[in-house]
């Protein structure tokens, strides 16, 4: 991994559309995403989340991981935001 790619920030915001036959644990198991937290979640098997990982290229594992959950029907990308840390005095700016 370069300096580049450790120098990103990477956010993404999705719904992920879960099976009708969720079980319990299975639900667990998606919450133990690191980087993953759940912001509302509806009455049809539907979660608002937010997805936080360092670089572009964790964020597309990520989400590839988690549709590949036997609890998740689909994930679904609202919004992608990177950010690029430049250094201590200019900080983090949008990418």
């Amino acid at each position: 991994m370069n300096n580049e790619q450790e120098s990103v920030g990477c956010i993404v915001g999705a719904v992920i559309q879960l099976k009708p036959n969720c079980s319990k644990q299975q639900y667990e198991k998606l919450l133990e995403k690191e980087g993953l937290e759940i912001h509302a979640q509806g009455d049809q098997q539907r979660l608002v989340v937010t997805l936080e990982t360092d670089t572009d290229g964790e964020m597309i594992e990520t989400i590839e991981d988690i549709q590949k959950m036997n609890s998740v029907l689909n994930i679904y990308t609202v919004y992608h935001h990177l950010d690029e840390f430049h250094n201590e005095t200019e900080g983090w700016t949008w990418r």
